[in-house]
């Protein structure tokens, strides 16, 4: 009897090391099945935090350019108004203009499409100029011939009268006459008197002033040093 338990107990002890053994081998089995698993999920895991990465990056960029877009639109549309705003004023400061011409007032006269001031106080050339930016306008350029007989028969009993022409580059054999906008005198447009000019090679830059009034139109003008005071004629 005792010997068939002992039998007993070392059937079942060693079927239970046999169950150990396999199920220590089920465990080596499943762990080792896992580890790629777990590999995959984790590549997984960071290319999906990479999309979102990268998605959130789309989403920031796209915002900056929609707001891009409404800057640029908000631009275009103030530059718009600022140009409609100009085109107004324009309009309105050309209507005054006309207005101020036609009444005569305040010693403006019309002739064609300009409009022109005639001084009854002697300044300088450079305070003439001045003044005359002052009233909206510049001193008088002289672009025709019917300009120039204009404002030699309305100045022909006042005096001498500043023109918008100077001479304004250091003493040289050779000078540039050029009007208050920067373009140069035209040689068919002088209306030099005879003589003239006669000051600038020997005393450096100087101005040019309606000057002979018993001269006709086109053989009026002549060159004066800039600091003298006399009349001058405005234009706009």
């Amino acid at each position: 009897m005792t010997q068939k338990v002992k039998s007993d107990r070392g059937v079942m002890e060693d079927n239970m090391g046999v169950y150990a053994n396999a199920d220590t081998l089920r465990g080596d089995q499943l762990s080792g099945a896992g580890g790629p698993e777990r590999s995959l999920s984790r590549a997984a895991a960071v290319c999906l935090g990479l999309l979102c990465a990268l998605l959130l990056a789309g989403i920031i960029a796209l915002g900056f350019c929609f707001t891009r877009v409404n800057e640029d639109k908000n631009i275009k549309m103030e530059r718009g108004q600022l140009q409609t705003r100009y085109t107004n004023l324009t309009r309105e400061r050309d209507e005054l203009k006309r207005r101020l011409c036609e009444s005569g007032e305040y010693g403006w006269r019309r002739f064609t499409s300009s409009c022109y001031y005639f001084s009854t106080e002697k300044k300088s050339w450079e305070e003439s100029r001045k003044d005359c930016i002052r009233r909206g306008a510049y001193l008088v350029i002289i672009n025709s011939r019917e300009e120039m007989e204009f404002v030699h028969t309305t100045t022909i009993n006042l005096g001498s009268f500043w023109l918008g022409l100077t001479d304004n580059v250091p003493p040289t054999f050779y000078h540039q006459w050029t009007w208050v906008d920067g373009t140069l005198l035209d040689p068919d447009k002088t209306y030099w008197a005879t003589g003239e000019p006669n000051l600038s090679r020997f005393f450096g830059p100087s101005c040019v002033e309606r000057w002979l009034p018993n001269q006709p139109a086109n053989r009026s003008l002549a060159d004066t040093p800039c600091h003298h005071n006399l009349y001058y004629v405005c234009e706009m």
